[in-house]
């Protein structure tokens, strides 16, 4: 579960009608979410420019946020202003936080804006909060100068910083921020600036989400399989999985969704490569997040025929495989005694092949495989990977030969004919384990057992219950 933290603020830059460079804030990392809070004098004209490279999170008239997901060789930019005059403080400020979504600086879902006329003190609007540990943001700008010792902060929100300039006419502004466990939304309410000039002022509030959190786990059953979870979502996300191997991505069975209907979305990849790197890759309303890559290995140093879907699998050896064969599609005229071809594009590899299995419950277990397989396909991996034998197939014809002609032992020979096809239909899912698995592990006990190995759904769904 994702946390949202506070980094710091950077030191305070101002100036007379005048571009600033704030500072960032020490501690800021990669990927952290650099803020600037920055704001003009003259409200009504004069604008704050979004610098290049970063995002414009509100633009309140003469007060603005600009933001940008930091990375190792950024500085922060001179902030500079449209539309000023003379004795036009501008002022500007960072703010750094972790663990807050990159969705951010694309969208902000919820956000409210308060325009005060002339008085002493600022009012700011309420705020509806969607979902917990969200970041709220509190910005004010007042054509007033005046000091940190001045301002009383809203009871809901956490102190920050004061940025005040008396290089103009006088301007103030300062922001606060809440980060939440549980929602509770913001009621209206009054900043109380103490011995101030009465002045107009405007208010930015923001509730900003945090990020997504990705986790792969491997389950420990025949043939390894991964849970791949994102979770930290908000209802109506539109997320998709992918495994990347290679640099090359593709689509986890199942797993992708236009729009979420619970905050956690998890999908098991039962068709992940052995002996090769593999990671998975989230997006999430187009923010990326990636897992570390991982080796899996497949025990038993034999081949599995396997269907995602249904998680049938049977353990084989590849006894022959000598060739492949592709065809045309082609049909032959001959007018006149001439060969006229009509040709088309060249069919996807077939193949005869040969399997070998040792013991008749490892007969059965293919057997049923085939007889049952998604689709009527199946795939096949081996400990270490081989291009051209690794990959989907559709069986089109089988046969059984005994090992000993008499019967009298267990071994037999598979006879396949086999076609190279793309996999199964991205709508299937591959299955987890059942109410049945569930009920068998946890048989004669009650619900009550469950909940106490299990505290969430979340945890039950990832649970390997063998």
């Amino acid at each position: 579960m994702s946390t949202i933290t506070y980094v710091g603020a950077g030191t305070n830059a101002t100036a007379n009608n005048a571009s600033v460079t704030p500072v960032v804030a020490a501690g800021t990392a990669a990927g952290d979410l650099v803020l600037v809070h920055a704001s003009i004098r003259n409200s009504g004209t004069g604008v704050p420019n979004q610098p290049a490279g970063w995002a414009t999170l509100a633009l309140f008239g003469n007060e603005a946020i600009f933001g940008r997901i930091w990375q190792t060789s950024d500085v922060i930019p001179a902030i500079t202003f449209t539309g000023g005059v003379a004795n036009a403080d501008t002022l500007a400020q960072t703010a750094t936080w972790r663990g807050v979504s990159a969705e951010v600086l694309a969208s902000i879902v919820t956000s409210t804006t308060q325009l005060n006329g002339s008085s002493a003190n600022v009012a700011y609007p309420g705020l509806t909060v969607p979902k917990d540990r969200h970041l709220l943001l509190f910005a004010a700008w007042m054509q007033s100068a005046f000091t940190a010792t001045n301002v009383a902060p809203p009871t809901t929100l956490a102190i920050g910083s004061i940025a005040s300039s008396t290089a103009g006419d006088d301007a103030g502004q300062f922001w606060r921020y809440a980060i939440q466990t549980t929602a509770a939304n913001v009621v209206s309410g009054t900043v109380t600036i103490t011995g101030s000039v009465a002045a107009i002022s405007r208010v930015v509030m923001l509730a900003l989400k945090p990020a997504a959190t990705l986790t792969v786990d491997q389950q420990d059953v025949y043939p390894p399989r991964v849970l791949v979870s994102v979770t930290d979502l908000t209802l109506g996300d539109a997320v998709a999985i992918y495994r990347s191997v290679a640099g090359v991505r593709s689509l986890v069975q199942g797993a992708s969704s236009v729009s979420v209907t619970d905050p956690s979305f998890l999908r098991i990849d039962a068709e992940l490569p052995f002996g090769t790197p593999v990671s998975y890759v989230a997006v999430v309303n187009g923010v990326e997040y990636t897992s570390a890559p991982v080796t899996y290995t497949l025990p038993g140093g034999k081949v599995v025929i396997s269907d995602a879907i249904s998680a049938l699998a049977a353990e084989v050896v590849i006894w022959a495989w000598p060739r492949k064969t592709r065809n045309w599609q082609a049909t032959t005229y001959r007018p006149a005694g001439r060969n006229v071809v009509v040709q088309g594009a060249v069919t996807e590899p077939e193949s005869d092949i040969e399997l070998y299995t040792d013991a008749y419950s490892s007969t059965e277990n293919l057997i049923e495989l085939l007889q049952n397989a998604t689709q009527g396909i199946v795939q096949v991996r081996q400990p270490g990977g081989y291009d051209g034998v690794d990959g989907h197939y559709a069986v089109t014809g089988y046969g059984e030969r005994r090992f000993s002609q008499d019967g009298s032992d267990e071994k037999r020979i598979h006879e396949l004919h086999i076609v190279e096809v793309d996999g199964w239909a991205a709508t299937f899912q591959a299955l987890g384990f059942t109410y049945a698995d569930l009920a068998s592990v946890y048989s004669g006990l009650t619900y009550a057992n469950v909940t106490a190995d299990f505290a969430t759904y979340l945890l039950l769904s990832q649970a390997e219950l063998l």
